[in-house]
């Protein structure tokens, strides 16, 4: 189902997706296999650039979030789940928090475009316990990542250091992308 939008987003026609890991590739500083995270640190872990990579190849932009299934809280549509593992398959410290950030290609600031949220809160079988990750705005408006730009996971975890393997991790996040 195509939806129009208002506004500045106005020109877009959007549609529901499920943005996937498969969407995404490797950092650099990855080299194909699982990026460390340093205890502490933020650290971009997965990046796709609309309009290039997975099915966002086929879109110009693409906003975070969709509306909740109304009167179905079993229903996972509108909320976000995550399964992050290492590279040896084992599963990543549950205090490990991840959020999702655009940036230009330059890659010289970032905006969030979702607050952390903890694999404790993202790593849940029952879509009723899931998050609902609704349309994502910034100071009132919609925040969105354009045509050429970089949609970026990044990691972190105070803890302890943690490796991410976005090959043997598992994502479904609801997202509106539109052309």
């Amino acid at each position: 189902m195509v939806e129009k939008s208002e506004g500045a987003l106005a020109e877009y026609d959007f549609e529901p997706i499920a943005i996937t890991l498969e969407d995404f590739e490797d950092v650099p500083q990855a080299d194909g296999g699982a990026v460390d995270v340093p205890e502490g640190e933020v650290t971009d872990v997965a990046r796709a650039e609309v309009g290039d990579s997975g099915q966002l190849g086929s879109y110009d932009i693409v906003r975070l979030g969709q509306s909740l299934d109304a009167g179905n809280q079993d229903s996972p549509k509108g909320k976000i789940f995550m399964d992050g593992r290492e590279g040896d398959d084992t599963e990543i410290d549950e205090r490990t928090q991840f959020r999702f950030v655009v940036q230009p290609k330059n890659q010289n600031r970032t905006v969030p475009l979702t607050s952390w949220i903890s694999l404790r809160d993202l790593n849940t079988e029952r879509p009723d316990h899931r998050i609902p990750l609704t349309p994502v705005t910034r100071g009132g408006k919609p925040a969105f990542a354009k045509h050429g730009r970089f949609l970026t996971l990044q990691a972190r975890n105070s803890a302890t250091g943690v490796e991410f393997s976005r090959e043997n991790s598992d994502a479904d996040v609801p997202a509106r992308a539109g052309y």
